[in-house]
């Protein structure tokens, strides 16, 4: 039966989460933003599919930003409620802690099954539809893959150095490259000029049924050096004229090797890779740490809702912007922690799938344990830890005029 203060206690935390979504996107949305206007920039021909390629990215931060979202609304609501003396006004109407998780199982609840839909179905589909335009844009544009002022690593065989580009990077000077695809013919070249050229008439077929055409990097004022091994450079030949055979899956890292990325598989397609595989192999691996990342990450969804009463119950009388650190450094934990047992899991170090679901498995034996102390109204030690670092960098930021 629902009741009265558990629409309250719902609603209380409704806001901070939907604003937390709301931030969270963005903040995702402009670190990716930066390459996306410069693409534009060089072409401004290519907006729509920029924005088409954003739109198909939103499935793939939603199933992170989720999780983050759960933890500061209910973390937030908490605090609120009870810097308010509200849930005390509940514990001495005899509702005990246990009656006021309902409410946030419920929003955990939802909120993970939302982040299962698109971590099953549309993140896959958007991320295979973000390849298929990156296809399309590196098809009409592929120079914008050979980034100037940068070294480019197009493969472990093959790096390109461009010094300046002009008229949107179809014209370089001042190259560097080095190439061993050929392993009896290493080269290191430079050279003072290149464009990008496009092959006519000549296509190849992907594994992922996308027609690639073939471009041609040809280099003017080139030479051939020698590096001895005390590294010592020397000219071997000089050339006036010098072409290089690129293929656009070298220039677009997700298509090297011909194979679809595991994070654009969806589940029936994981599941028939996997049994192609040769198990033991960092194919094999790499496919079985997708296959269960689809279900691992929403589960962090309830873990971090869990998480977010102890440490609103904990944080009587702190700020809101001491909520919102304390979150911050329990997501960063928590995906650092993740990524480590994930990257273990990919070097075989780990098993795979416990390299997935161990993030899972520490953090909810911790926010068990953590509402189980929290319902016996005994104060965690390293919450406070944590309260008493948000409080110092809030008052350092005050100081600096940042926040008020």
């Amino acid at each position: 039966m629902v009741k009265r203060y558990h629409q309250y206690i719902f609603f209380e935390m409704l806001p901070p989460f939907i604003v937390s979504i709301l931030v969270f996107t963005f903040m995702f949305l402009v670190v990716d933003l930066v390459k996306l206007t410069e693409m534009v920039v060089k072409n401004p021909g290519c907006l729509g599919q920029v924005l088409a390629l954003m739109l198909c990215s939103l499935p793939f931060f939603m199933v992170f930003v989720l999780p983050m979202a759960t933890l500061l609304g209910v973390l937030l609501g908490i605090i609120r409620l009870s810097s308010d003396n509200e849930l005390t006004a509940l514990k001495s109407s005899g509702v005990s802690l246990w009656q006021i998780l309902p409410p946030v199982l419920a929003l955990s609840l939802m909120t993970l099954i939302v982040s299962g839909v698109l971590s099953i179905w549309l993140k896959p589909l958007g991320l295979r539809a973000a390849e298929d335009l990156r296809v399309e844009i590196g098809t009409a544009n592929p120079e914008l893959a050979l980034k100037p002022d940068v070294i480019n690593i197009v493969n472990r065989h093959l790096v390109i150095y461009v010094g300046q580009a002009a008229d949107g990077g179809r014209f370089m000077r001042h190259l560097l490259i080095w190439d061993e695809r050929n392993p009896r013919l290493k080269q290191t070249i430079v050279a003072k000029r290149g464009s990008l050229r496009l092959v006519p008439g000549t296509t190849s077929q992907t594994t992922i049924k996308k027609i690639e055409k073939k471009f041609m990097l040809v280099l003017r004022d080139a030479k051939i050096l020698k590096v001895s091994p005390d590294l010592r450079v020397t000219p071997d030949s000089t050339f006036e004229g010098m072409r290089q055979p690129l293929i656009l899956s070298q220039l677009i890292p997700s298509l090297q090797g011909g194979r679809r990325h595991p994070g654009g598989m969806t589940l029936g397609e994981l599941l028939a890779a996997l049994e192609k595989a040769p198990p033991g192999t960092q194919w094999h691996n790499r496919l079985l740490i997708n296959l269960h990342q689809l279900f691992s990450i929403p589960m962090a969804c309830l873990i971090m809702g869990l998480l977010g009463v102890p440490l609103g119950i904990q944080g009587r009388g702190s700020s809101r912007f001491a909520g919102v650190i304390i979150s911050f450094i329990i997501f960063v934990v928590y995906y650092l922690f993740m990524n480590s047992a994930f990257t273990l899991g990919k070097d075989g170090t780990l098993p795979p799938v416990l390299g997935v679901w161990l993030g899972n498995i520490v953090f909810g034996l911790l926010a068990t344990y953590m509402v189980w102390e929290a319902s016996r109204d005994r104060p965690i030690l390293f919450i406070r830890i944590f309260y008493a670092a948000g409080f110092r960098v809030q008052r350092t930021l005050r100081k600096l005029g940042l926040v008020t």
